[in-house]
């Protein structure tokens, strides 16, 4: 019975929770999310397949880069700013986080690098993926935004997602 009951939230109850996280108000923020949607054909058995749907958000004058996190089975949303000398703003929701600071010299030497070695301007600007409680990321650098889900990410720019999400929980502590 027991076993029963835990096959009928995995089946039901999880997916309506998943899909309920997803939902927004339709109209873009001011802040740097990325949103992204899932689309289902009538005329296909198949499962829905999330298809990122960029928001514009140039970064603002002065910005290294913008980065935001969100999903997973927690429904993480993570939004860092590092401005060209470094001065940072981080803004997590869960555990709850609203920061502002400074990149260590070294951190922000580092974080350059990567940027560069990534050639971001080339990298494809939706890197989707297929699954479920996926991450999404969203990053703006130089004009650039790309949007991407954990199994889509480029092997290029998947050292500028690891470090910046390296940054989040380095500096909301």
């Amino acid at each position: 019975m027991m076993r029963r009951a835990l096959w009928y939230v995995l089946a039901v109850v999880v997916p309506l929770a998943v899909a309920g996280c997803g939902a927004g108000s339709g109209s873009p923020s001011s802040s740097s999310s990325s949103t992204f949607s899932s689309s289902v054909s009538s005329s296909s058995s198949s499962p829905a397949v999330p298809s990122p749907s960029p928001v514009p958000s140039p970064a603002p004058s002065g910005a290294l880069v913008q980065f935001g996190r969100h999903g997973g089975i927690a429904g993480v949303s993570d939004t860092l700013e590092v401005s060209e000398d470094g001065h940072f703003t981080l803004v997590r929701l869960k555990p709850a986080v609203s920061k502002t600071g400074q990149l260590s010299a070294s951190d922000l030497a580092d974080l350059r690098r990567v940027l560069a070695d990534s050639n971001f301007a080339q990298l494809p600007k939706v890197q989707a993926a297929r699954g479920t409680d996926l991450f999404s990321y969203q990053v703006t650098y130089r004009g650039s935004q790309i949007l991407a889900q954990d199994g889509g990410v480029a092997p290029q720019l998947q050292p500028v997602i690891s470090m910046l999400s390296g940054f989040v929980a380095k500096y909301s502590g």
